[in-house]
């Protein structure tokens, strides 16, 4: 697990002195289907914040997954790999350096990197360096996790502070209904006592949900504790007309379409009495927001 905090000084109470968090992934960038226009609307809304954050859930390239493994060990069994190897190289280190122009509007805004099920590895380590993932991450200066990565993030007005958690990974699996989906977010968020958002990517779902309170007690006055979990979407459509001799694996699969979008969380501090004492309390709003 990576486990980070930071902290931010807001000029104020209520929604006008918010800061938004924005977990996005699964870009899929030299995919045919890759939606550039709908990245960029993206990116334009991280820099249009005054106070952003941005986390990224993984995926950024199409390259590697279990059918290219496969099939790489097919052709090496009956030789002639070299060529085929510096050619895969090539290839992924120009997807590579695309998704670093893509990102660096916004490196820093990113608090960590989630390296998902798509990075590939280079053959030649000497010229290219360990793998996609890692490359990219270390050009936009990201600390990076295979698995868990969380952030606390202090919040303070004045003398007074709070803070939430948020946390995230890429995935494992999917599911093919949006309950199934969420049902495995909330059985992961309800492990933690601290985590108020909870985000993973991979199955290409797109939703914010916020779940039912738990409570807990400040001194003698009971308090609630809001939760919220979602799904990052992606920027690779897979539903496309233009070559139907060669559809998308998503559609040959019989998936539904893609949930093209990435989330924003806009959060703000608000006062709350309990008894005669004066404290703060974050209030969160989430939205999945897409790029259609």
């Amino acid at each position: 697990m990576l486990s980070l905090k930071t902290k931010i000084e807001l000029g104020g109470m209520g929604p006008e002195h918010a800061i938004y968090l924005f977990p996005f992934g699964d870009m899929h960038t030299e995919n045919k289907g890759f939606h550039d226009k709908g990245f960029k609307q993206f990116t334009d809304d991280v820099e249009s914040r005054e106070r952003a954050l941005s986390f990224h859930i993984g995926d950024p390239t199409d390259l590697a997954n279990r059918r290219t493994g496969r099939a790489l060990k097919d052709i090496e069994s009956v030789g002639g790999m070299e060529e085929i190897k510096n050619t895969i190289d090539e290839k992924a280190f120009a997807a590579q350096d695309k998704v670093i122009r893509l990102i660096n509007p916004i490196k820093d805004t990113l608090q960590w990197s989630i390296i998902g099920n798509h990075s590939w590895p280079y053959f030649d380590t000497d010229t290219y360096g360990a793998s996609t993932d890692v490359n990219i991450s270390n050009a936009l200066g990201s600390p990076m996790t295979t698995g868990l990565a969380t952030t606390k993030i202090g919040l303070a007005v004045g003398s007074k502070s709070t803070s939430i958690r948020i946390m995230g990974r890429h995935g494992l699996g999917g599911a093919s209904t949006e309950t199934g989906d969420q049902n495995k977010l909330i059985k992961e968020i309800m492990q933690y006592v601290d985590v108020d958002i909870f985000v993973a990517g991979h199955t290409h779902h797109h939703y914010v949900r916020k779940l039912r309170p738990l409570y807990g007690f400040h001194g003698i006055y009971p308090i609630s504790h809001n939760r919220h979990v979602g799904r990052t979407g992606t920027f690779k459509r897979n539903l496309l007309i233009d070559d139907p001799m060669h559809p998308s694996y998503e559609e040959q699969a019989g998936y539904s379409a893609a949930g093209l979008g990435y989330l924003r969380y806009k959060v703000w501090l608000k006062r709350k009495y309990r008894g005669k004492k004066d404290t703060i309390i974050p209030h969160i709003e989430g939205t999945a927001v897409s790029v259609d």
